[in-house]
């Protein structure tokens, strides 16, 4: 089974509208043009990355398959557009072309015998990388992570889903993992949480992208979908022991005190 080829028919041959004599209109849940480009487009991203990702021996097969997924999705589709256009409702026929431009964008996609050099900045892969030095004991240290985070409410999610954001040093994702709930409703919290993840040397210091867009790219502000909205992010504290830097740079010491280093052997 192609779980992902599922998953984004799923979402694309989704075709039902509403749409009611105040001019409100909804197509895949979503009512303004903007939201609905930016979940379909994240849908089309989440297929392209586990798409790349299949060993070359399945492309042509996987290619069939998804040719004739999007040929039943269009022909599902192009019924309840005609009728759309046919119909003086502006607000509804600009939902429907926002799909059918990402519809479009699959099919050339498709068409472009894609390979690795197709994913583009958008696509970037964003996780945190846990140095070399924590490796033995990998699994514990996120476990004690987790614990720590949960204990504070500051995360709302499962281990599992915690330890997704991570990846061992020398190891890399061929995706992004699905965020998680920051609780505190400040960025400046998360921020101070990663920053002295870095200064114990238990992630590595990144540019491209850096460790703050990977921070904003993992974690939703408080609610599930919602992310962070930073105009100027500070790159340091005024004053580290009040409440929670205290707490979260606290927590880090203890959970990490396991560290243990290669023998020099």
């Amino acid at each position: 089974m192609n779980t992902f080829i599922d998953q984004f028919v799923e979402v694309f041959a989704e075709n039902d509208y509403k749409a009611d004599a105040q001019h409100y209109c909804e197509l895949n849940g979503k009512s303004s043009p903007k939201e609905l480009k930016e979940y379909l487009e994240k849908h089309f991203r989440i297929f392209k990355r586990e798409y790349l990702g299949v060993n070359p021996d399945r492309k042509d097969d996987l290619y069939s398959t998804m040719l004739a997924s999007h040929n039943r999705i269009l022909t599902d589709f192009t019924p309840a557009y005609k009728e759309v256009m046919n119909s003086n409702n502006s607000s509804l026929k600009e939902l429907f072309n926002v799909k059918l431009t990402v519809l479009k964008k699959l099919k050339e996609f498709l068409n472009s015998n894609p390979t690795d050099a197709e994913l583009n900045s958008k696509d970037t892969v964003y996780y945190f990388t846990v140095k070399k030095e924590f490796n033995e004991k990998y699994e514990i240290h996120l476990n004690r992570l987790y614990e720590g985070l949960n204990n504070l409410q500051l995360v709302n999610c499962s281990p599992v889903q915690f330890k997704m954001l991570f990846r061992p040093e020398g190891k890399q994702r061929v995706k992004t993992p699905e965020p998680i709930i920051w609780y505190s409703g400040a960025y400046s919290h998360l921020a101070y949480f990663i920053k002295y993840l870095v200064k114990k040397e238990f992630i590595k210091r990144t540019n491209l992208p850096s460790v703050n867009q990977i921070a904003q790219e993992l974690f939703y502000d408080n609610e599930e979908g919602k992310k962070f909205i930073i105009s100027r992010i500070k790159s340091d504290i005024d004053d580290d022991s009040i409440f929670p830097y205290v707490d979260i740079k606290n927590m880090v010491d203890e959970k990490l005190r396991l560290k243990t280093r290669p023998s020099s052997d």
